[in-house]
């Protein structure tokens, strides 16, 4: 086989590996879609709400118990978020006045930042969870779609859950609030 023909065969197979290398499920709004008027209803700051520490994600599926959402006091809540490992200092939550802390079911690829949005008239939550994918391609990753519990602060008890996920490069920062 001649030098090019060998340098091709390379290219090619080097190029059938790196083009479906990652594979994603699909997103949870795929098979449930959320309200079109989502983001109109009312923010919830990105200090009022977070995900579970890591290593207590187990811990607080268990206690959803299959549910969508549970309220927690701030005992529960300050033992869900802390990290037993912190590499950065841990992000501190702030509950306004008259809300309530609850634990939610969320569902994602991940939790690296996202946006919440409650509608007071129905109380339906919107959960929508970003994840960072590095902009990069390793052959034979496949990213899940899981449950991810998350801890927020709501003016009252929500009735219906709408679970959304985003996974991207440097846009999915766009995506995301930041207050």
């Amino acid at each position: 086989m001649p030098i090019h023909s060998r340098a091709l065969f390379v290219v090619a197979v080097v190029s059938a590996l790196f083009s479906s290398c990652m594979t994603y499920d699909p997103p949870p709004q795929v098979s449930k879609p959320i309200p079109a008027d989502v983001d109109t209803w009312q923010m919830i700051s990105t200090k009022s709400w977070n995900a579970t520490a890591y290593e207590k994600r187990g811990e607080a599926l268990q206690m959803l118990k299959g549910k969508d959402w549970l309220r927690i006091d701030e005992t529960q809540q300050n033992y869900l978020m802390a990290d037993p490992t912190p590499v950065v200092s841990p992000i501190g939550m702030t509950v306004p006045p008259g809300q309530q802390i609850y634990l939610v079911r969320g569902r994602g690829y991940g939790a690296f930042g996202g946006k919440v949005r409650f509608q007071p008239k129905t109380r339906e939550l919107s959960v929508f969870l970003a994840s960072y994918n590095g902009e990069m391609l390793i052959p034979g990753m496949h990213r899940k779609v899981e449950d991810i519990p998350v801890i927020v602060a709501l003016p009252a008890a929500p009735t219906k859950i709408h679970q959304s996920a985003g996974i991207g490069g440097d846009s999915i920062l766009g995506v995301t609030d930041r207050d």
